[in-house]
């Protein structure tokens, strides 16, 4: 529920000892030794502390070494990734200069704190996911709460042998049409279960790359990193508990997902920090049309 900035991460190359790409240490790369301050509260943490079963699949990104790693911040499981797929060497993205700060080490898929395939089998990973996320949702008391972070849509643009060359749109459209696939599995399971208290968010963070796929984010302008719409508008889906259909012009954005699901589970927010996050519940049930005034967008911290 905070911009990164407050919490030390993405900072100005000035205050920041190794920076790379346009004057920030942007990212948690492959050999990275810091994370997520351990002082900042996760929704997992909160949640978990709330009687909640706690569980991620997918990419985490906040840290590679074990004390920053999901289970040691609040999730009971984690199977994924440490950080993107294109930050270790795979069959779909063999190692070259062009990667830069990042290690040729193998990409490795890690359950809980343990390396269980490496490289990972890019072509199979949202395979399993699925069957993680599904074995959850089978067996998970109430309260629970899922984290479903796919390393999809991201370059390298791997897909499932089921799904590369099915779209149109290329490796960015495989790569979408096994995401649509991957919701489809879980939204199948959750509909099994008999309570109806369940609220779904599904989002993302930034547009494609121009560089990587110049017909990722058509009909919108622009990509990642930039402001045109190509670059930040996403989607925004909600379904179940207190989601009225229907659709709304608010300014939201994922930082408002924290303040939302601690408020709805009854949770306190901190207050001896800063907060940028707002409550949703009132847009999702339909009573406002408006929540963030604006929204701040920069590309480098210092800007």
């Amino acid at each position: 529920g905070r911009h990164a900035v407050r919490s030390g991460v993405g900072v100005p190359c000035g205050f920041a000892p190794h920076c790379h790409f346009s004057g920030s240490n942007w990212v948690f790369t492959a050999e990275a030794v810091g994370g997520l301050p351990l002082n900042e509260t996760t929704t997992a943490e909160a949640l978990k502390g709330a009687g909640y079963t706690t569980m991620m699949l997918g990419k985490w990104h906040l840290g590679q070494r074990e004390q920053f790693l999901p289970t040691q911040r609040g999730f009971d499981h984690w199977l994924g990734l440490p950080a993107s797929q294109d930050n270790g060497a795979s069959a779909w993205l063999p190692f070259d200069s062009y990667w830069d700060p990042y290690q040729p080490t193998p990409l490795a898929l890690l359950n809980g704190t343990a390396v269980v395939e490496q490289p990972v089998d890019l072509g199979t990973l949202t395979q399993k996911y699925a069957q993680a996320a599904t074995r959850f949702l089978a067996a998970a008391p109430e309260p629970f709460y899922l984290y479903m972070s796919t390393s999809h849509i991201h370059n390298p643009n791997s897909a499932g042998a089921a799904f590369c060359g099915k779209s149109r749109q290329g490796p960015v459209g495989d790569a979408v049409e096994e995401v649509d696939w991957l919701v489809g599995e879980i939204m199948d399971e959750l509909r099994k279960r008999s309570d109806d208290d369940t609220l779904v968010i599904f989002t993302s963070d930034n547009g494609a790359l121009l560089s990587n796929d110049k017909q990722g984010n058509m009909p919108l302008r622009g990509g990642k990193t930039q402001v045109w719409e190509g670059g930040y508008r996403e989607p925004g889906i909600a379904w179940g508990r207190g989601v009225k259909p229907g659709l709304t012009q608010a300014i939201a954005s994922t930082l408002d997902v924290h303040v939302t699901l601690l408020k709805q589970a009854g949770v306190a927010l901190p207050t001896d920090r800063m907060i940028d996050g707002l409550d949703l519940t009132d847009v999702l049930d339909g009573k406002s049309d408006r929540l963030h005034e604006c929204y701040p967008f920069w590309l480098d911290p210092d800007a």
